[in-house]
């Protein structure tokens, strides 16, 4: 799980200047499990820098993307929503509420199903799993 202290000492040995916008981007992700959008960050962060921009928010979510900090789950009603576990395990997307869940499921269980799918000679990076349907809130209703 993303932690901010980490995450800036990463960025810092990386090169990058940490400014008050990235921290405040990574504070609103650390701990945070509802999978949010770019949007709902934004909204987070301009609480407490109402200076900052949207182009801002982008910017820094595509580098904690690119440097692995965070990972991006999928698109949910047209926004990229992102996860700050970074530790493989699988996802729920509700069709209805539009909400994105952990999965919880033993890591080692989850590689072992996968490992040996990918033919002979190839090398597997990443996997992403995600189910879609109706969470058990929408269900009741």
């Amino acid at each position: 799980m993303l932690r901010t202290d980490e995450a800036v000492k990463y960025l810092k040995n990386k090169g990058y200047r940490i400014t008050p916008q990235r921290v405040a981007v990574l504070k609103a992700l650390e701990g945070n499990t509802d999978h949010p959008s770019a949007e709902e960050i934004f909204k987070i962060v301009l609480k407490t820098h109402p200076n900052i921009s949207i182009a801002t928010i982008y910017n820094v979510l595509e580098l904690l993307e690119e440097e692995g900090l965070i990972n991006a789950v999928a698109r949910v009603n047209g926004m990229k929503r992102f996860d700050p576990n970074t530790k493989v395990h699988p996802h729920f997307i509700c069709r209805k509420c539009h909400k994105v869940y952990d999965i919880p499921i033993d890591r080692e269980k989850l590689v072992d199903c996968f490992k040996e799918i990918p033919p002979e000679g190839f090398i597997t990076e990443s996997v992403k799993i995600t189910f879609e349907g109706t969470c058990k809130n929408c269900n009741r209703n």
